[in-house]
């Protein structure tokens, strides 16, 4: 009988497989059948999980060699083990079609394409294939412009089975269904895009054959077609493999089920697939929680076995009972009836228990108000914990000992910010090791020596040119490029003509390279680049100099393989960063894993891991917007579309198919906070940072379920239901460490004047309205993104809807200017924010509009000239930045004017704070639009009261005794 087994996290997966796979032996032993070592075909996840499989299986088989009925089986078994078929889907697709290969008429000998051969091979018969038919890809380019439909197209050379085997919408497709303005235009994009992949994916596997090389995706599609195509072959191979033992199932996509599907024949086969639905987290790489569940359907209608392990064996009971709660709630059993969501419906029970355990609570919710604190505090957390005595559990018995850096892991949604826990652990001389690290592509000693490539190539390329002057390589900051740039003069130009002094050896190399780049390869070009600017020295001073000179060192020996292939310069960045991109290619590593110190890592990589101390950080990152163009499938059918390209109607087919993908990532994003979670063993800590965001999926997960918001004092306490399991951490104080208990110093204190900027704690940057006018009766909030920090309104606000809704008044849309009768129809589609607001809400707001519908700043706005909403405004002041979002700004008579609706309940108490606002905007702004004034329009009464800027001495002394003011108070919170 085929089983499904749903195993959650800590519950034995690896054992329940082992003994499947030993009892399928044992069973056959007693029986007398004539059962061989390849009858059993085990697919694991990873070559690493297919080592770990046969080690311990043959553990297991040591122990049976002494079994006086079977003993000379079990060691027939054993010794035949290491040709066993226990493998990855890969080396598994790879024995097949070796074994095929005179019927396929292939060299038997072929090579697996990989690594940075692929990358040059795929880029080069794409950008020849492009240049050829670029008049044929018009459809194409007029939707999504020339370099995004190169890009699509060189993608597709990584996703052949999907794009292969599914079709473009057409117009008879979506025929009954709601079609947004552009979804013509999508449809004759796609299908233009689908006959050029088709072609591009042929031309490209015929290559490949040439040249007796294929790479991981077409060995599973030539696999899948060598079966599909041949029945005599799959025969075969289904009377071979009896038994088909499947690990990890939950992250198995398409075109590896259907290989499987192949495979199975009821007659022959009994399958036995382990996975748990909550831990599908590679949908970036094909994988498709759906496929679990359409199975475990389908299981049940055949009344097939289906089993849920619910003993967890890695964590102790309280953390266990804490994953039960709060995972039930956020992943509950819905009549929504969508296979792509996953659900918690078996009560998991810890075996390990809580002996001699000093304190119930096991999980912590540490608050960091300011994002920017939240490294140096998870910095004290960890040196006050090493040390510290705690109970750990040893196979079931509690043993008692002080705690290493190496029980702790801090991980990661994502990468964004590791730079700046990696500095303080440094400063703080904590050991740490980074599994994984910044893409190397984006490090800043590498970025600097690709971005000179790139402007050898292109001298009007000026990203690239700021790129290198910020980095180490030339070490410029942004005052010193300000004073180099001239006006009227490109920055190419200006670099030329500078005479700055810091400019003259790379404007040395810049002459000398121009004129020998048509006769060196790009790795002899970086290479004299690289002696001529004595940039190893310089990297020496840095701190973490090691790492970043054998990144350089790395970046090297890349550019070295890539002249073997002939790579132009001109390719080279591109060619790099498409391999980077496609192969998870990390920075140089230093230091060993085994080592006694913290381990930092994406909760991607600790899949499979557990630690006994486990920090979730950075626990509010913001969800970036999509933007970028996207293949949407629906079954076998597909669509081109990205956010630009949809359409202002939700219920349009386009929107609909973003909303079901934007629906399936949030999904996922509760299965990747479970894996994080679950990698606890006795402690788990939750960092949450900065402002609340609903663009923060793991917000949205957490709060109001977890802890709730004062939205008063702006601060978080936890739930009742949750109130006995967690304790919220508001302060951490440092705790000093004896000089023997110091851990290991990694690296020695070294200038890093140009490689980081200098980060005071207590010192804010970034200085808005809002900061400095504290209990400020307003809706924004400011988000810290990589770049820079954002204004944005809060959520779930009446004054955020009222501005949602007046934000496209005066603008343009389809060519004609949106005015108040339009805001106030039924039609939501002007309002960003609908989604979160009821109908009643949306409702009142309109009806608190209607009021002014004839005020005369309203009547201004509808009849001027340019108008721009929520603009983000930056400048500089002093050694700060000061920043704003201005409502409105119109342009009338050739006249500039800032337009700020306020809605409150009590304007005249309101009233000083927003005229400085709109002082404080006016300032920011004047250079840029010379705006002679301001203008407060308040909804609620239609009253209008006018700002100017007439006194800017003034203005400057009380804007800087209110930076006075509010830095005082930074500084006295930190300790």
């Amino acid at each position: 009988m085929n089983t499904l087994i749903s195993a959650s996290a800590g519950t034995g997966k690896t054992y329940t497989l082992v003994q499947k796979y030993l009892s399928i032996f044992e069973t056959s032993f007693k029986s007398g059948s004539d059962l061989n070592f390849y009858n059993v075909l085990t697919i694991t996840f990873t070559e690493k999980a297919a080592n770990e499989m046969k080690e311990r299986i043959r553990e297991e088989i040591n122990r049976k060699t002494d079994d006086k009925n079977h003993s000379e089986k079990w060691k027939e078994l054993l010794n035949k083990l290491n040709s066993a078929p226990i493998s990855t889907i890969h080396s598994f697709c790879r024995r097949i079609l070796r074994e095929s290969s005179i019927i396929m008429r292939r060299d038997p000998y072929f090579n697996i394409l990989t690594g940075l051969k692929k990358a040059v091979i795929q880029t080069t018969i794409t950008k020849s294939y492009f240049e050829k038919n670029m008049n044929d890809l018009n459809p194409l380019i007029n939707l999504i412009g020339v370099d995004e439909s190169y890009n699509l197209l060189l993608n597709s050379l990584n996703n052949m089975y999907r794009l292969k085997y599914s079709f473009p919408v057409t117009e008879r497709d979506i025929k009954d269904k709601v079609i947004g303005e552009n979804d013509i235009q999508n449809i004759d994009a796609s299908i233009c895009f689908y006959n050029h992949a088709l072609r591009l994916i042929e031309i490209y596997r015929e290559y490949a054959i040439s040249q007796n090389l294929i790479d991981f995706d077409d060995l599973l599609l030539t696999t899948y077609e060598l079966l599909r195509d041949r029945p005599e072959i799959t025969e075969k191979f289904s009377e071979r493999f009896k038994y088909i033992l499947i690990d990890e199932f939950q992250d198995t996509d398409i075109l590896q089920m259907k290989i499987i599907e192949k495979l199975y024949d009821k007659k022959n086969n009994e399958l036995f697939l382990v996975g748990d639905p909550k831990q599908s987290i590679y949908k970036f790489r094909g994988a498709d929680i759906s496929i679990f569940n359409a199975t475990k359907k389908k299981f049940e209608y055949n009344e097939e076995e289906i089993k849920d392990l619910n003993k967890n064996w890695r964590s102790n009971e309280n953390l266990v009972s804490f994953q039960n709660e709060f995972f039930s709630r956020i992943m509950p059993l819905e009549p929504s009836n969508k296979i792509y969501k996953s659900i918690y419906n078996v009560k998991i029970n810890s075996v390990v228990g809580e002996k001699f355990s000093e304190n119930t609570k096991k999980v912590f919710i540490i608050n960091s108000e300011n994002k920017d604190e939240e490294p140096e505090r998870l910095s004290n957390l960890i040196i006050n914990m090493i040390g510290e005595e705690m109970i750990f559990n040893n196979r079931g018995n509690p043993v008692r000992r002080k705690i290493k850096a190496s029980d702790i892991a801090v991980l990661f949604r994502n990468f964004n910010k590791i730079s700046k826990f990696e500095n303080v652990f440094s400063t703080k001389n904590i050991p740490y090791f980074t599994l994984g690290g910044k893409n190397f592509y984006d490090r800043s000693e590498i970025g600097g020596l690709l971005s000179f490539l790139n402007v050898l190539t292109d001298f009007s390329d000026e990203t690239s040119l700021f790129k290198m002057l910020m980095s180490p390589l030339v070490a410029l900051n942004l005052d010193e490029i300000m004073q180099m740039k001239r006006k009227n003069l490109s920055l190419y130009e200006s670099f030329s003509n500078s005479d700055l002094p810091k400019l003259s050896k790379i404007k040395e190399s810049f002459d000398k390279y121009s004129k020998l780049k048509h006769y060196l390869s790009p790795g002899e070009i970086l290479q004299g680049l690289i002696d001529d600017n004595k940039y190893i020295a310089m990297l020496s001073i840095y701190k973490n100099s090691d790492k970043l000179i054998a990144n350089v060192d790395k970046l090297l020996d890349i550019a070295r393989e890539m002249d073997s292939y002939g790579t132009s310069l001109r390719e080279i960045t591109k060619n790099i960063k498409f391999f980077i991109d496609n192969s998870d290619e990390r920075e140089a590593s230093l230091e060993s894993e085994k080592a006694d110190n913290i381990k930092l890592m994406t909760v991607h990589r600790s899949k499979g891991l557990e630690f006994p101390i486990v920090i979730l950080a950075d626990s509010f990152f913001r969800k970036k917007n999509n933007d970028k163009i996207q293949i949407l499938f629906q079954n076998d059918k597909f669509i081109i579309s990205n956010k630009e390209l949809g359409s202002s109607n939700k219920d349009a087919y386009i929107n609909k198919l973003r909303k079901i993908e934007e629906d399936k990532d949030f999904e996922e994003e509760k299965r990747i906070l479970y894996v994080g979670c679950t990698r606890a063993m006795e402690r788990l800590y939750i960092s949450i940072s900065g402002k609340a965001n609903t663009s923060s999926p793991w917000f949205n997960l957490m709060g109001g379920v977890i802890f709730l918001k004062d939205e008063e004092t702006d601060t978080f306490k936890i739930t009742s239901v949750f109130d006995s399991k967690i304790k919220l951490i508001e302060d951490i104080k440092y705790s000093r460490i004896e000089k023997s208990e110091k851990p290991e110093i990694l690296y020695p204190e070294i200038n890093t004047e140009f490689l980081e900027p200098p980060e005071d704690s207590s010192y804010i940057k970034y200085i808005s309205p809002t900061i400095l006018l504290q209990q400020f009766e307003d809706e924004y909030d400011v988000i810290h993104t990589d770049e820079e920090p954002v204004l944005k309104r809060k959520p779930k606000n009446m004054g955020t809807l009222i501005h949602s809704l007046l934000q496209p008044l005066g603008s343009l849309h389809h060519g004609k200017k949106i005015n108040m009768n339009q805001i106030l129809k039924d039609d939501h589609s002007f309002i960003n924010d609908s989604l979160s607001f009821s109908e009643n809400e949306i409702q009142r707001a309109k009806k608190i509009i209607e009021k002014i519908k004839s005020n005369d700043i309203i009547n201004k706005i509808e009849s001027s000239d340019l108008s721009r909403s929520e603009l983000q405004i930056h400048k500089k002041y002093e050694k700060y930045i000061l920043m704003g979002i201005l409502d409105k700004i119109i342009k009338k008579d050739n006249k500039w004017e800032i337009i700020d609706y306020k809605y409150t309940l009590h304007p005249e108490k309101m009233r000083k704070k927003h005229i400085f606002q709109m002082e404080f905007y006016i300032y920011l702004c004047k250079e840029i639009f010379s705006v002679e004034k301001a203008t407060l329009l308040y909804v609620n009464t239609g009253n209008i009261f006018e700002v100017y800027l007439n006194d800017e001495e003034d203005f400057k002394n009380r804007l800087n005794e209110m930076i006075k003011s509010y830095q005082k108070k930074v500084i006295e919170s930190l300790y």
